[in-house]
């Protein structure tokens, strides 16, 4: 069943503002200068000497090179925690989270002027926070009803069903891993979402001949054990917080989490 559209965005209360720099910051990029704020950024993401978020760094990249980039690209993050990479590689990114103490985060000037430094799209980076639920409309500021080119779907829950009339319709790219099974979520609702390719979890290849094979099942009890696609009866297993031995369901060999690509992208039809 398809969810139902949003409606047009009215005006909630959220706190929220474009992140600006402080003059007279000196430039110098060293975990040292930096605040508290993006000190726990480099902790959280590894960001070590030259090496930046290497997890979701190279990720970021190819699906740059893929769908393409221009000045007027918008992101959307959902569920963003502490997580600012995106913002090194696309112009303007909404980031929404509800934790009250992620404000100061996305208002440190030490945290803008990182990104300003270290981005590879030549535009100034465009950040703005709303801290609020994402279930909630977003405010008009923050971007209307079909106006983002990519939301991203990290591990904050089920957003694919819940924020998809945000993405722009035939154009609009949601990257999602399966971490909170929001890549089944969306697999299981084709009528919103056309599979486009996967990344392999160690070499970053592209893939786009065998997504399929990661939504696949084994119905415990049945003597073929023919895999077959998950059904939303069984995804509703997985997001009851169940334990996976009691699952009436095996997931496949490619749907198991040593060999499960690192995110899914898809495109809203």
């Amino acid at each position: 069943m398809v969810p139902k559209t949003r409606a047009a965005a009215a005006p909630v209360s959220a706190a929220s503002r474009a992140v600006k720099p402080r003059a007279g910051i000196a430039k110098d990029r060293s975990p040292k200068r930096s605040s508290k704020h993006l000190s726990t950024f480099f902790r959280n993401y590894k960001c070590s000497g030259p090496d930046i978020d290497p997890l979701h760094f190279g990720l970021l990249q190819a699906v740059t090179a893929l769908i393409g980039l221009s000045p007027s690209h918008t992101v959307l993050y959902p569920g963003c925690h502490r997580h600012i990479t995106p913002s090194l590689f696309y112009p303007s990114v909404t980031y929404v989270d509800n934790y009250a103490k992620l404000r100061e985060f996305y208002l440190d000037p030490a945290v803008y002027t990182w990104v300003q430094e270290n981005k590879k799209s030549p535009e100034p980076a465009k950040m703005l926070y709303a801290c609020q639920n994402f279930e909630k409309p977003l405010p008009a500021k923050f971007g209307g009803l079909q106006s983002f080119d990519l939301m991203i779907s990290a591990s904050a829950g089920i957003i694919s069903t819940v924020c998809y009339d945000y993405l722009k319709q035939g154009d609009g790219y949601l990257l999602v891993s399966d971490a909170h099974f929001d890549a089944k979520e969306a697999f299981l609702h084709p009528e919103i979402y056309e599979p486009v390719a996967f990344w392999d979890r160690n070499s970053l290849q592209r893939d786009t001949t065998r997504f399929n094979e990661f939504f696949l099942v084994a119905t415990k009890g049945d003597k073929s054990k023919e895999a077959k696609p998950i059904t939303m009866a069984q995804l509703e297993e997985c997001k009851s917080g169940k334990p996976r031995s009691k699952w009436s369901f095996n997931e496949s060999a490619g749907s198991k989490e040593q060999s499960r690509p690192l995110f899914f992208l898809f495109r809203r039809r």
